[in-house]
C-alpha cells in the first residue's frame, strides 16, 4: 500500500482490514508529559516553593526541606495526567495539550509577572476592591493564551 510509510495492514476479519498506525500511542504519550510537565513544575513544584522560599522567617522548615517532596509530588501529577491525557485522540487531543500547555504558560506569566505588588499573605482580611486591576489584567492574560492556544490547535 502506498502512502502508509508509517502504518501496518492488521486483518480484522476474513474479508476486510484496518490501517493501524505506529507509535501513535508513544508520540501523544510523550506530548501529553511534556504539557503536564510545564503545569505540574509551574503549579505543583515552583509556587509551593516560592511561598516557602520567600517565608523561610515564619516557617519551621526551609525550601530545602520540601524540594524533593514537591518534585516527587510534580512527577507524580505527571505519570498520572499524561497517560490519561495520552488516551485522547485527534481533535480532543489536541484542543486538551493545548489548554494544558496554556495553563502551564499563564500560571508562569502569572507568577512571575502578574502577581507583584498584591503583597503577603499574613492571615489579615484582603480587601479585594484594591486589586481590581490585578484582576483584569490577569483575566485578560489568561484568556488571551487559552484562547490562542486553542486557535493555535484547530490550525
Amino acid at each position: 500500500m502506498t502512502g502508509y510509510a508509517e502504518s501496518e495492514v492488521v486483518p480484522m476479519t476474513k474479508n476486510t482490514q484496518t490501517v493501524k498506525k505506529k507509535g501513535s500511542y508513544p508520540k501523544r504519550l510523550l506530548t501529553a508529559a511534556l504539557a503536564m510537565l510545564g503545569l505540574a513544575y509551574t503549579v505543583v513544584f515552583f509556587g509551593p516553593l516560592e511561598m516557602v522560599a520567600f517565608s523561610g522567617g515564619s516557617l519551621v522548615y526551609t525550601y530545602k526541606d520540601v524540594s524533593l517532596l514537591l518534585a516527587v509530588m510534580a512527577l507524580a501529577v505527571v505519570a498520572i495526567a499524561a497517560p490519561l491525557l495520552a488516551l485522547l485522540r485527534g481533535k480532543a487531543f489536541r484542543i486538551t495539550v493545548s489548554v494544558v500547555s496554556g495553563a502551564a504558560i499563564a500560571s508562569y506569566l502569572q507568577a512571575l509577572l502578574l502577581n507583584d505588588g498584591l503583597g503577603l499573605l499574613t492571615g489579615d482580611a484582603i480587601v479585594w476592591e484594591d486589586y481590581t486591576t490585578f484582576t483584569v489584567l490577569g483575566t485578560a492574560v489568561w484568556l488571551a493564551v487559552l484562547g490562542g492556544m486553542i486557535a493555535l490547535s484547530l490550525l
